[in-house]
């Protein structure tokens, strides 16, 4: 089949955008990972410089915000360049542009510029094919009464240019729970807020146990 992709990541409310590979690649499960494995790694003596540990004179582990930040970030644009040449490769004519509907068998689009996402490149076209297949994938929402200079959404935090400090994680569920996991091993002071119960989705045993891990670990949580 003659296939095209239309990828577009709208900027989040503190104007984070990514490349192709979705969720998992850019602000998921990879850029999750890497933290945590930072926020593990000094208990070993390899690998700490890479993920932004360094020893002081005390003995003391201190960690490098932006020397991971911008390690995890690299590593994820390495990933995002495989993902589109892979399309050339294929001959799928990936279009990083926002497609909408025109009719039953055709999209509008217009391409944007992602360095400047107010701005529009130019006309607008229009696409027609038999067969669509949706898969957006989904964003978490800022509250829009909370100042964008003080909160962020987790899509934000992997690139965040700056060290977090000292951080309130709220929700309750495993993303909530994670990011606050790996911030509190990076040595950040951390709350975790959630109106009711954490990880209520899973089996409540192992959701008490990851809760007491976490407060034993230094981890604040307030319901």
């Amino acid at each position: 089949m003659k296939v095209a992709l239309f990828d577009y990541v709208s900027p989040s409310p503190y104007g984070s955008v990514w490349g192709l590979g979705g969720t998992c690649v850019n602000v998921g499960c990879i850029p999750k990972k890497l933290m945590h494995i930072a926020a593990t790694t000094q208990e070993h003596s390899h690998g700490l410089s890479d993920f932004g540990w360094s020893k002081e004179g005390n003995g003391e582990a201190k960690h490098d915000w932006m020397k991971l930040r911008n390690n995890v970030q690299g590593y994820i644009k390495q990933i995002n360049f495989g993902y589109v040449s892979k399309m050339n490769e294929l001959g799928i004519d990936y279009i990083n542009a926002k497609a909408t509907f025109a009719d039953a068998n055709s999209v509008k689009f217009m391409y944007k510029d992602p360095m400047a996402p107010q701005s529009d490149n130019g006309t607008e076209y229009k696409l027609k094919a038999k067969n669509f297949l949706i898969a957006v994938g989904g964003r978490p929402r800022a509250h829009p009464a909370i100042p964008e200079d003080i909160a962020i959404t987790s899509d934000d935090l992997f690139a965040l240019n700056r060290d977090p400090g000292t951080t309130l994680v709220i929700g309750g569920g495993y993303i909530a729970v994670e990011c606050a996991g790996f911030l509190n091993g990076l040595g950040k002071k951390v709350h975790l807020a959630n109106r009711s119960t954490f990880l209520r989705a899973m089996d409540s045993d192992m959701a008490a146990k990851i809760v007491e891990e976490l407060e034993d670990d230094g981890v604040n949580t307030m319901t």
